[in-house]
């Protein structure tokens, strides 16, 4: 089953050429993809528990749903 989605999200991340966007800012930041994947997801995790009832910035929604997706893919090819 994760071998579909995954392959579905691979063929996406071809399609707009933003195939190492995540990888790159880890570097940046000076962390692997995996810890750099865990500092977004406590992040995001931190603002839902102060905003209960709000919807999450897109730009801060979109970070979490690339972490997600690093996360997914280390544990897979791991």
């Amino acid at each position: 089953m994760a071998e579909k989605w995954m392959g579905e999200v691979s063929r996406g991340i071809k399609r707009r050429g933003t195939k190492g966007v995540f990888k790159r800012a880890a570097e940046h930041a000076g962390q692997s993809t995996a810890g750099y994947a865990a500092k977004i997801s406590a992040r995001n995790r931190r603002w839902h528990e102060n905003h209960p009832d709000e919807k999450m910035p897109p730009k801060m929604a979109k970070a979490g749903k690339r972490a997600g997706l690093a996360r997914a893919f280390a544990s897979a090819h791991h």
